[in-house]
Order: structure tokens, then C-alpha cells, then sequence
């Protein structure tokens, strides 16, 4: 009897990466910035290999549930009669936007936002009626606009700022709107099934793997910031929509870590110097996550900063019962001294 070959892709999704290496590898990929992650997706799709995989169905893009494009948002580029745009960026690429207008909102976003790869250059081109030069203007725009403001500079309490990514802007209603278009497009689906039928040779296969070990890191990055976010989303949802710091309910770096079978390191690395918009201002995502120390913390902060006289702490603790939270009078010293505020007699 003939004996069966077993594929060089049946153990595919294990690709033999010791588990050390691999976590270390997906670390090192979350500490990246999202420029410096947005230029990692770049090259990996420019990869002639990656070209040919997304074409044959093996690669495809999967959106994220309840997401979109932050561009959508944008007047200056869809609105049918927009006001010019104060913003450098824009305002020096009037031709670009000009064209982006004529291409119209729902082209703009198959075509361009939303392409998933399976709409090819050649087509784009034929489509829309557009020269290789002009798409890749639009396409330039798309990238410049996600390091031109996907930023946030949050002032510190003793001068200077503390510089956050905007990675997405929650909306009233909870969807979320993501800044960078490697979030935009989601997570990268890999047909294992379809590599078996395909017949590659050795040299191919061992390219292949080398690829398909990178998409999966990229997909480790993705999904847990997705999940973060959808998490931030379901827990904080009240405070979302009213703005109140009452609203806001406990959450911790374990729990959301527990829940989504991740080491806590990674949560805290997915959350480090990041931030969303929200309809209450930027917020940093460390924001929404906090003990019931922190969340007394911040309500003492909120009283003092609006107290029209120096209020003491027993004033504080009467102040803490509209949020249905009390606690003694010494409690309400100790958070105030921890926050470095002074006594009211000082203040």
C-alpha cells in the first residue's frame, strides 16, 4: 500500500515556533507605535507572495464587527458641497480631495477604505476611470491621515504633554471608528484547506509559512486591540453615552485579561500609550480601567477641581453620598493626599 504523504499544511495554524519565541515575537509586535505597526502591514502586503496568496482566496480580510473608517466622518473629503478645510494636510491636497468628491462617498469606501484586496489595481483603474498616479495619491492621503491625526497630546498636571496614539473614535452609538486602515480592514483570514489543494513546491512552502507566521502575529495584535476596545465599549457603555465619571464601572487589567485568555503584560501593553476619542473628549484607555480605589479617587479629584470654596474632607465625604458611595472622613484624606492636593486650609 502506498503511503500517504501527510500536506506540509496540516499543522499548519502550529507552525513551529517555540511558544517562547512566539510570545515574545507578539510583544514585541504590540510595543510597536501604530506608525511603526501600520509600516509592518505595509510591507508584509507589498510581498509579491502575499499579492499571489489574495488572489488565489487563501488570504482574505475579515472587517471587525460594528467598525468602520474614520474618514467617513470626514466633510472635507465626502460632503457634496464641504468647507475648505483649515488643516494643512487637507488644504494642500485639494486636487486629491477634489478627486476623492467625484469618486463619490460609496466608491470611496469599497474602492479604497474598505478594499479587501479582492478589488485589483487594474480594476480600480478601469472602474473609476483613474490614472496609476492618481490612486496612488488617494492612497498617500489615507496613510498621511492616519499619522497626522492619529494623535493626541494630553497635558500633564506639572507642565508639558504626554503624547497618546488615537487608535479610534467611539461613537454615541458605540460603534467604533478606527483611525489606521490596517484596523479598518480587520483581521487577515488564511485558508489552510485551500494551501493543501494548491501543490507548491518546498522552496514555495517554506516561504509561505514564514509569511502566514507573520499574518498571525499581525492577527494577535489586531484582535486583542479589537477585543479591548469591544470590551471598553460593554463595560463602560453608560459612561459612553452620558459622560458622567459616576457612570463609569469598575474594570481591571486582570479581569479583562481573564476573560479574554491573555496575560495580563499583554493587556498592559495593548493599553500603554494609546487613546480613543470619545463624544466626551480624547480619553486615554487607561482611563476606563480602574479598582474601586481609583474610582474614589477620581470622584474626590472631580469634587475639588469644581468646589467654588475650599471644601474639607468631611464636606468630601457628604459630596461622595450623590454618588451613592460611602466612606470614612479619613479615607477621603488619604485619596486626597495620594492625589498630592492640599488641605482645604492650604488650597
Amino acid at each position: 500500500m502506498k503511503k500517504i504523504e501527510p500536506s506540509p499544511f496540516s499543522q499548519a495554524p502550529k507552525l513551529k515556533v517555540g511558544l517562547q519565541m512566539k510570545a515574545k515575537l507578539a510583544a514585541d509586535l504590540l510595543s510597536l507605535s501604530e506608525a511603526e505597526f501600520a509600516d509592518y502591514v505595509r510591507r508584509l502586503e507589498d510581498d509579491p507572495l502575499f499579492g499571489e496568496l489574495l488572489e488565489l482566496g487563501i488570504i482574505r480580510y475579515r472587517r471587525f464587527p460594528r467598525t468602520f473608517s474614520v474618514m467617513e466622518l470626514r466633510p472635507e473629503l465626502i460632503s457634496d458641497s464641504p468647507a475648505k478645510s483649515p488643516e494643512p494636510l487637507l488644504s494642500e491636497r485639494e486636487d486629491t480631495i477634489k478627486l476623492i468628491r467625484q469618486i463619490g462617498k460609496e466608491d470611496f469606501c469599497r474602492f479604497f477604505l474598505y478594499n479587501d484586496g479582492q478589488i485589483s489595481l487594474e480594476n480600480i483603474k478601469k472602474e473609476l476611470s483613474l490614472s496609476l498616479s492618481q490612486i496612488k495619491a488617494i492612497n498617500q492621503l489615507i496613510t498621511d491621515f492616519e499619522v497626522q491625526y492619529g494623535v493626541w497630546y494630553q497635558p500633564k498636571d506639572r507642565g508639558g504633554y504626554i503624547s497618546y496614539t488615537k487608535i479610534a473614535s467611539i461613537q454615541d452609538d458605540l460603534t467604533i471608528g478606527f483611525f489606521w486602515q490596517n484596523m479598518t480592514r480587520g483581521k487577515y483570514i488564511i485558508e489552510y484547506e485551500r494551501l493543501k489543494e494548491e501543490g507548491f513546491d518546498k522552496a514555495k512552502i517554506s516561504q509561505i509559512k514564514r509569511l502566514l507566521r507573520k499574518l498571525e502575529l499581525a492577527n494577535t495584535r489586531k484582535t486583542l486591540i479589537f477585543q479591548i476596545l469591544e470590551k471598553i465599549v460593554e463595560q463602560q457603555a453608560k459612561y459612553l453615552k452620558n459622560g458622567r465619571l459616576s457612570d463609569l464601572s469598575l474594570l481591571t487589567e486582570t479581569e479583562v485579561a481573564q476573560d479574554l485568555g491573555v496575560a495580563i503584560s499583554s493587556v498592559s501593553r495593548a493599553i500603554q500609550n494609546r487613546c480613543v476619542e470619545t463624544p466626551w473628549g480624547e480619553r486615554p484607555l487607561k482611563f476606563f480601567f480602574f479598582s474601586s480605589k481609583d474610582r474614589l479617587k477620581l470622584l474626590v479629584e472631580k469634587i475639588i477641581e469644581e468646589e467654588k470654596t475650599p471644601l474639607t474632607d468631611g464636606k468630601i465625604q457628604q459630596s461622595l453620598k450623590k454618588y451613592g458611595i460611602s466612606v470614612a472622613r479619613r479615607t477621603v484624606a488619604q485619596c486626597r493626599k495620594e492625589l498630592k492636593i492640599l488641605s482645604f486650609r492650604r488650597r
